[in-house]
């Protein structure tokens, strides 16, 4: 009847808006292939052009910028995809041919294939860099005191084939090894990602998604059950969100998420997710940044995504400079002399979090570059508990205060964002070569009777 009608219309409404009012989940609707195909203008090697820069054409736009930006850039390859196309990459710093005491960022784009707007922000930063290096202060700042990596697809596969997936058909965020449920076989984008993540020593990074438009923090998963999961950096993630959201054009106006941020698993859980896997297993402090709610999006509208997220782009990189840097050497030398060495540093706040997931990681590893010995770790400001191992040298603990920096952003952060602390470890048993001179005058003196 038309009364019944009029109540079921009303109910439908009332259900319709109130599933509305969630947070759309970016996979929830995953299929492989992309719903509409988007046009792109093939082959552009221009890294000034608001065009999408497919392999191709980011492959040219690369060999380019190689030479033109040659003394602060180097281009290098990760390893092969599925398909055997190059895991385009490059590094930013003033010195890019030697390794410096300065903190590593990264920053990570193009995942999942049709998620695209990542991809073209970072050709446009690494643009901006080169253009501006030398005669913008601030960029002229940042690249001589920081040691930047740009990984411009991880799924360039997808990417040519406009699919969130490779080529193997496997989603690459859901690939990494998980601290809950251990390790899906890796495909060789995740393998190469790993083999990289292993030799250096980053200290912040993200990666870069769409389906939404918020700033993702760990975990991303728990152990059992739904809910949030807090982590031992719970604070620190946050603030290093809320750097972004605030510094985006809109992210923090969000009516889904408070202040445009989110941790992951209260959200919805990811098993397998890169950002997890990066802060368990290599002590880098890392995020997911949702960029748009259309995820391939048309040309026409990548002029305003840069407008949107270029100062975000930066303030959040500029946060690696917060927090505590030093050196770690040992004497275990024939000569006691003091010398760099694979160090773990952990970092415990004296108010010590509570309400942490049970299961998880409970403090996050920072270690050393062997051959330099340097470590940087990003922290709040205050008072912390520091425990320093390496293999052969006695450990050391010492208590820290982390003050709060002169400036949150700009040089003066860069600058005086973190303070110095050295470790200089005496050597807890005799060094190899002592060992063996020792050995060899044992022999020599009983061979003398």
């Amino acid at each position: 009847t038309q009364s019944t009608w009029g109540r079921f219309e009303k109910m439908l409404v009332l259900c319709l808006l109130s599933l509305s009012a969630l947070p759309p989940r970016p996979d929830a609707f995953p299929p492989n292939k992309a719903i509409n195909k988007v046009d792109i203008t093939p082959d552009v090697e221009d890294g000034s052009a608001f065009l999408y820069h497919d392999y191709d054409g980011l492959t040219g736009y690369l060999e380019s910028v190689a030479t033109s930006c040659s003394s602060i850039l180097r281009v290098i390859s990760l390893g092969k995809t599925v398909s055997n196309r190059k895991l385009h990459a490059v590094r930013i710093t003033d010195n890019p041919t030697i390794q410096e005491n300065e903190p590593e960022f990264l920053y990570v784009a193009n995942m999942h294939g049709d998620e695209t707007v990542g991809r073209e922000l970072l050709v446009h930063l690494v643009n901006k860099i080169c253009t501006e290096y030398g005669s913008n202060n601030y960029i002229t700042k940042l690249v001589n005191s920081t040691d930047i990596y740009i990984l411009f697809s991880l799924n360039p596969d997808g990417f040519e084939l406009q699919q969130r997936y490779n080529a193997h058909d496997v989603d690459l965020n859901r690939n990494f090894p998980d601290q809950f449920h251990g390790a899906e076989s890796p495909e060789p984008e995740t393998s190469a990602l790993i083999s990289f993540l292993s030799d250096r020593q980053f200290s912040l990074g993200a990666n870069f998604h769409g389906g939404s438009v918020v700033c993702n923090y760990p975990w991303d998963d728990k152990d059992s059950g739904d809910g949030y999961a807090k982590s031992p950096d719970d604070k620190l993630y946050r603030h290093l969100c809320l750097t972004y959201s605030r510094a985006h054009a809109f992210m923090s106006d969000s009516a889904e998420f408070t202040d445009g941020i989110v941790n992951g698993a209260e959200w919805y859980q990811v098993v397998g997710g890169l950002q997890d896997y990066s802060y368990v297993e290599h002590g880098m402090l890392h995020v997911t940044i949702e960029l748009s709610e259309v995820k391939f999006v048309e040309e026409s509208t990548l002029s305003d995504e840069w407008d949107n997220n270029e100062d975000a782009l930066f303030r959040y990189l500029e946060q690696v400079h917060r927090g505590v840097r030093g050196i770690v050497r040992c004497s275990c030398n024939d000569d006691d002399s003091l010398d760099p060495v694979a160090a773990e540093l952990t970092f415990v706040p004296e108010d010590s979090p509570s309400g942490l997931e049970p299961s998880a990681m409970t403090v996050m590893t920072t270690t050393t570059d062997p051959t330099i010995g340097d470590y940087h770790r990003v922290l709040l400001p205050g008072k912390y508990h520091v425990t320093v191992k390496a293999n052969g040298c006695a450990s050391e603990k010492k208590t820290i205060t982390v003050p709060t920096p002169k400036g949150n952003s700009g040089t003066t952060l860069i600058s005086t964002g973190s303070i110095e602390v050295n470790f200089d470890l005496d050597c807890s048993g005799c060094s190899l070569n002592a060992a063996v001179a020792l050995f060899v005058s044992f022999v020599l003196f009983f061979r003398s009777f």
